[in-house]
């Protein structure tokens, strides 16, 4: 579309009266690269028509042909790097002769020679990439006239001895692309002794400012009557909105699928660049944050969400212990069977929880420890007590299980090497310590290094460290450890020192002026070297200009500590940031205003709504960043939870104003169960109940909207329980509810069950 648009301009432009001159041979430059872009045309009587191509980069593709009678032929050709290649080569009986060279970045190296008896000199230099810099001069009776362009992107400055009609090169940018909420100042340029504009919407300014969707256009006449036409594609994408929702939590088993809204959007999840993380809505059934940035174009917005996925819980209760023939009551049953048991509660977060319980059953028995072997000089815990003399030892006790048993137990004493690498110490850098372990020892390892002189009774400390060594006699070893700290000369830099210029300051003793880095060396706590290392900084003192600040009428300023209003220059003579003197200029314009009010923050039911005014006397307004009808009207209604805010535009200046429009939920509130044994009853919501089920009430919240009340009820039933039949021998006895029984028969006891309720327990 845009291209049509030119090309029709261009062919009004072509096939005006201006460009049509008596004798007058008129060439036009054109842009891109240094292309050639048109063809130059004489239609004069002459019959002279000359062509002119571009390609690559300033190359010329084609020749300049002359029909007339005069027999003339001109020819150029053009490789590489925009050189040319051919010389213009005139055949007929003028002898005129013209040659070209080229060399460089399509520059031309030499002029264009006419040597008939026409008297036409042709010349062109070059500069730049491509660019034409001199005018064709053709000063015989022909009154041929070339022009060529100067400087920019080969874009033509303006025709040299032409008064007749030219081209303008208006150049209004490359297509772009923009968020909504932003503008672009297009900019037709100035022209030498002033130009008229006609945009696409007819208006004259020089410059046109852009905030939506579309083709722009403008028609550019300067006073010597030369036109030209640009125009630009501009795409204002819209700003997406994205909501994931509140945080949430369910239970593990289960997935939320979540939704970045914005349908036609580009989406990016978790900064994950591949399926599913593209998709609009993703899928999560673990715990995490979840995040997505929903795009149309450049433009986009990001929002996150917390899952909490509750887990079903394990609880592993301690183990229970008891003897061989004993019993433990695990989850309301006596059990004498060793292994693991559950029970499956309801958790606090309304997931399963699993209980837990092993029951170990532990045998009365003798043990024999075996055999424990100690170095000369240690000891060892054989049956409470440390012993060091080897023998075998026994003791008749209650095993670790509570259990009977009868232990025993072997020492063995073998010999081991002993010595003393001394007490921690300290020396400076530059010296050494020699550690010994001492003579007699198989075999020393320091450091647990491999080879000399890790393996030598010596061994030589020059460093900071803790160092030890293991020594070997026999099956026994022996090891010492020694901190060694090698003082170092300590290099302390202090606090930087700083003057303005001018000044100084006493470092170590002399007052110095010049900036630099300042040395002194002193004795350390440690009798080691401390050289003490000090920078001088000099500031200098200087003026500065702040520049133009431009605020909106009604809004004011910080200037130089002051709120100002008023348009003008300001001065402040203070200390600049390092100290020193400055004397500051700031100067401040006021532009023309505007002022909104949406009121108060509010709040009304779920159902309701609210509709929010800017007011009147607004040039344009904009809700939330949105397009067309309902965001660009006076008022706005809103019926959801949100901030919404509006910007006012009235000239070149603007207003906003922000509300937060909350929408009170009709709440539902779980209150916590009731519970009750079978045949009692429970008072729910003013009625006594005794049926399990869940009940429901509706009253008032504190925020007037409708609050239902949800509580269930419990029951809980009352059961007997057998646990079987224990038997024993004549003789023993066996603990049953508490009492160690004799006699056969059959035991009974009442409990109450883990529910709170009876329960009757028998066994044989």
């Amino acid at each position: 579309m845009t291209k049509h648009i030119i090309y029709l301009l261009l062919l009004l432009l072509c096939s005006s009266t201006l460009m049509v001159a008596q004798n007058n041979a008129i060439f036009n430059g054109g842009s891109k690269d240094g292309y050639d872009k048109g063809c130059y045309t004489q239609a004069s009587n002459l019959n002279t028509t000359l062509s002119q191509g571009g390609n690559g980069d300033g190359h010329s593709k084609d020749c300049y042909t002359q029909t007339t009678n005069l027999n003339m032929t001109m020819s150029a050709g053009g490789s590489g790097d925009g050189h040319s290649k051919d010389c213009y080569t005139q055949t007929s009986n003028l002898n005129m002769t013209m040659s070209a060279g080229g060399s460089g970045d399509g520059h031309s190296k030499d002029c264009y020679t006419q040597t008939s008896n026409l008297n036409m000199t042709m010349s062109a230099g070059g500069s730049g990439d491509g660019h034409s810099k001199d005018c064709y001069t053709q000063a015989s009776n022909l009154n041929t006239i070339f022009s060529g362009g100067v400087g920019g992107d080969g874009q033509l400055n303006g025709c040299a001895n032409e008064p007749l009609g030219c081209f303008l090169a208006i150049n209004l940018g490359n297509d772009t692309t923009f968020c909504d909420g932003q503008t672009l100042t297009l900019n037709a340029g100035v022209f030498p002794g002033g130009a008229t504009y006609e945009w696409q919407d007819s208006s004259s300014a020089q410059t046109f400012l852009v905030d939506t969707t579309g083709i722009y256009y403008v028609f550019v006449t300067d006073t010597a009557g030369c036109t030209g036409i640009d125009s630009i594609v501009i795409t204002v994408n819209p700003m997406p909105t994205v909501d994931l929702g509140n945080d949430t939590a369910f239970c593990a088993g289960n997935n939320i699928i979540l939704n970045a809204g914005n349908t036609g959007a580009t989406y990016l999840w978790q900064n994950t660049a591949t399926p599913p993380f593209q998709n609009q809505t993703l899928t999560v059934n673990t715990t995490g944050i979840y995040f997505v940035t929903a795009s149309f174009g450049t433009c986009s917005d990001t929002d996150s969400i917390t899952v909490t996925v509750n887990p079903i819980v394990t609880t592993n209760l301690p183990d229970s212990i008891i003897c061989q023939g004993d019993s433990a009551l695990i989850f309301g049953v006596y059990q004498t069977v060793a292994g693991t048991y559950r029970d499956t509660v309801l958790a606090s977060t309304g997931c399963d929880s699993i209980l837990v319980q092993q029951l170990i059953v532990n045998p009365t028995y003798n043990q024999n420890l075996g055999t424990v072997s100690i170095c000369n000089g240690d000891s060892a815990l054989i049956l409470g007590n440390y012993e060091t003399v080897a023998g075998v030892y026994s003791d008749t006790l209650t095993s670790i299980n509570g259990c009977d048993s009868i232990v025993t137990q072997t020492l063995n004493v073998n010999p081991s090497h002993l010595f003393n690498l001394g007490n921690d110490t300290a020396f400076c850098a530059g010296s050494s310590i020699t550690l010994d372990a001492g003579a007699g020892a198989g075999s020393y390892q320091w450091m647990n290094g491999i080879g000399f002189p890790y393996n030598q009774q010596t061994y030589t400390v020059n460093a900071t460290g803790t160092y030890y060594v293991v020594a070997t006699l026999g099956a026994c070893t022996t090891s010492d450890t020694i901190n060694v700290t090698v003082n170092p000369i300590v290099t302390t830099n202090l606090t930087n020192e700083t003057v303005c210029q001018g000044d100084s300051a006493l470092i170590f003793g002399t007052y110095q002026t010049i900036a630099g880095t300042y040395y002194d060396t002193l004795t350390a706590s440690t009798n080691c070297d401390s050289i003490l290392v000090k920078q001088l900084i000099v500031n200098p003192a200087y003026n500065q200009n702040l520049g133009t600040v431009s605020i909106c009428a009604g809004d004011s300023a910080l200037i130089f500590g002051n709120y100002e209003t008023i348009a003008g220059v300001y001065y402040d003579s203070t200390t600049t940031v390092n100290g020193c003197d400055s004397i500051t200029e700031q100067t401040l314009a006021v532009l023309t205003n505007t002022s909104v009010s949406l009121g108060n923050d509010t709040a009304i039911c779920q159902g309701q709504s609210v509709v929010l005014n800017a007011g009147a006397g607004g040039s344009t307004y904009q809700w939330m960043g949105g397009i067309g009808f309902p965001y660009n009207q006076q008022t706005f209604t809103v019926n959801t939870t949100g901030s919404y805010y509006v910007e006012v535009t009235t000239g070149t200046c603007y207003a906003t104003d922000t509300i937060n429009v909350t929408i009170n939920p009709n709440q539902s509130t779980n209150l916590v169960d009731s519970i009750v044994c079978q045949g009692d009853s429970a008072l729910i919501f003013g009625t006594y109940q005794s049926i399990a089920g869940i009940y429901y009430d509706t009253l008032t919240t504190y925020l007037s909207c409708d609050s239902i009340l949800v509580q269930q009820l419990i029951v809980n039933p009352t059961y007997n329980q057998n646990l079987g039949t224990v038997s024993i021998c004549a003789g023993d006895s066996v603990l049953i509810f508490g009492n160690y029984q004799t006699i056969p028969g059959t035991y009974i006891d009442t409990l109450q069950s883990i529910n709170g309720c009876d329960s009757i327990i028998s066994q044989t």
